[in-house]
């Protein structure tokens, strides 16, 4: 707490907190239910706050957050941050930036030579949580706190301060112009989608009226937990339940990923007829499903007879660690190996590759290596950035929530991806997975269904990687400029949904050959860029996890686990 001052006193424009007895200070027996969201107060669950702002009297759900105010303390006056309902919150600060800025600007105009030369730039408000006060107090996601990302020393931060623990700072990324580049292609957030997405699912399922353009593209179930096989019923629940909360009329398909764990060897067989029986049950909804197990796993489920690898809606998953302190990691990587060659055995099965990265992020040669190898059997490579749970706890034991010690910026795993491909994958071969939302139309308009591709920029990116007669896993930047491709196209879609109905016909095909070569390198021929093949993704999973929460990417997160959580934090 600090004594005000004049100065401090002018920058506070006087939020004075209110106080028992002022004439605004509404008594407890003036509302029984809470002035905000109208549910019942209950003793011991539900009480009752007092907003110290306009006096109103609401729940602790309502009032999460609090805001820096003078006080009288005796026959004192110092400044506190005082618990303010969400109302008052966002007038305050829209108030204090206001204030902020006039003070900013007759600074300059005096020429003040106390002017910071560290200057910040806000980029957006947004939502977090205190690491400390949900792991290590156990309040998990019931209390948010107001956070920005801002530009500062040439540096991205997500910036927050907690009235218990102080500042929280955490270091988004260095590359300011990577940043900038990948938000280029977001899709502009709603008042809705500032929130986290837990709260969403639950508003938007009750009130229809609300509008939440973002669906998850994937669906994560798990299968077996705590040792022990998941109930049917649960998983159905579970599917059931997300598709109340984002299906409905004319809303997109989703993939279904099935998360095996760590299932013992000899309940490999069945699993395998678990499997059978969970795509029997969603045969009808035709959505794609992933069979996602660790390496040694998936092998024995490849070798059974009837494997569910077999069904051409199925694709399998091999899930690896390479940790940066590791020497398993090439015996990993040679198990993939071996994972494919005998899938090939059975039939030309596609496998994706589905790696957790440690940090600091090990050499990725192997990984590369191997996926120019297969280019016809690999066609996703994911990159998951994952932070060791031990260390983050030790940081929020220590209030050590620093960009130092709070590093969750993807520039040491793309650096070692463009060590690894020696320069061929670079920063400029690297765009956001949310530019694939031009191509909903597309898909829609030729028969593959409805989907939205629209994860936050910077929580998911990467690149393609092409194959021709004279190359071999080339990004695909080498022969198209992506943002020409993706402003063109956009103009083409724009087209189609004002002929949704009409299917593909010749004219597109002109459409996309004309629009390939205004858009090509090098003046390249058309019939070439048509000639493409062998696919291939490289996309990086830029993961959070309760140390780095931004609740707007948090509300656009690509994946959602059964339990309506979103799945990017890996948190549950």
């Amino acid at each position: 707490f600090f004594p005000v001052t004049g100065a401090r006193m002018a920058g506070l424009q006087a939020h004075r907190a209110l106080k028992f007895g002022d004439k605004r200070w509404l008594p407890d027996s003036a509302a029984n239910s809470c002035m905000r969201c109208n549910k019942p107060f209950i003793m011991l669950t539900r009480r009752r706050h007092h907003c110290r702002s306009c006096g109103d009297i609401v729940c602790h759900a309502c009032s999460p957050a609090t805001f820096v105010m003078i006080v009288d303390y005796g026959k004192k006056e110092i400044t506190r941050p005082v618990r303010v309902c969400g109302r008052c919150e966002t007038r305050l600060q829209k108030k204090a930036h206001k204030a902020k800025g006039t003070v900013e600007k007759q600074a300059g105009a005096k020429g003040d030579t106390q002017t910071v030369t560290d200057e910040k730039k806000l980029i957006y408000e947004t939502r977090t949580i205190c690491p400390h006060c949900a792991v290590v107090d156990g309040k998990e996601f019931t209390s948010t706190i107001p956070a920005q990302v801002i530009h500062k020393s040439g540096r991205i931060l997500l910036s927050a301060t907690c009235p218990t623990h102080g500042k929280i700072s955490t270091l988004i990324t260095k590359n300011v112009p990577f940043f900038k580049q990948m938000r280029l292609f977001d899709v502009k957030s709603t008042a809705c989608e500032r929130e986290h997405l837990e709260e969403i699912t639950k508003r938007t399922t009750s009130d229809k009226s609300l509008k939440h353009h973002h669906h998850p593209l994937i669906l994560h179930v798990n299968l077996f937990e705590k040792g022990a096989f998941v109930r049917r019923s649960r998983i159905e629940r579970q599917v059931n339940d997300f598709r109340k909360s984002y299906e409905g009329e004319g809303a997109p398909k989703f993939v279904l990923q099935l998360n095996c764990g760590l299932v013992p060897k000899q309940d490999i067989p069945r699993m395998n007829e678990y499997l059978r029986k969970i795509e029997a049950d969603y045969f009808d909804s035709k959505c794609p499903i992933i069979v996602n197990m660790p390496t040694d796993r998936l092998m024995d489920l490849a070798k059974l007879p009837r494997t569910i690898l077999l069904n051409p809606r199925v694709f399998p998953s091999a899930k690896i660690f390479l940790t940066s302190v590791s020497s398993d990691n090439g015996k990993s990587i040679a198990l993939l190996d071996t994972l494919i060659l005998k899938l090939q055995e059975i039939q030309p099965i596609k496998l994706i590759l589905d790696i957790l990265v440690d940090r600091p992020c090990p050499r990725l040669d192997m990984v590369f290596k191997l996926f120019s190898k297969y280019p016809k059997m690999l066609p996703i490579l994911m990159l998951t950035t994952w932070r060791s749970p031990t260390e983050l706890y030790r940081n929020m034991i220590n209030n050590d929530l620093n960009e130092k010690n709070n590093d969750m910026s993807p520039d040491d795993l793309l650096g070692k991806i463009e060590l690894a491909t020696e320069g061929r994958i670079g920063i400029k071969d690297i765009f956001p997975v949310a530019a694939g939302r031009v191509l909903e139309p597309f898909l829609e308009r030729w028969g593959f269904g409805k989907y939205s591709i629209r994860p936050s920029s910077f929580s998911m990116f990467g690149t393609c990687l092409v194959s021709t007669g004279h190359h071999t896993s080339v990004p695909i930047t080498k022969f198209l400029d992506p943002k020409a491709v993706f402003s063109r196209l956009e103009k083409l879609a724009e087209g189609f949904k004002k002929s949704s109905t009409t299917p593909w016909s010749s004219n597109d095909l002109e459409n996309v050959k004309s629009l390939l070569s205004a858009s090509s390198h090098h003046g390249l021929n058309v019939n070439d860029l048509l000639k493409f093949k062998d696919l291939q993704f490289v996309i990086v999973h830029n993961s959070m996890d309760y140390g780095s929460i931004d609740a707007i990417r948090r509300a656009q997160c690509a994946i959602v686990t059964g339990e309506g959580h979103a799945a990017c934090t890996r948190c549950f």
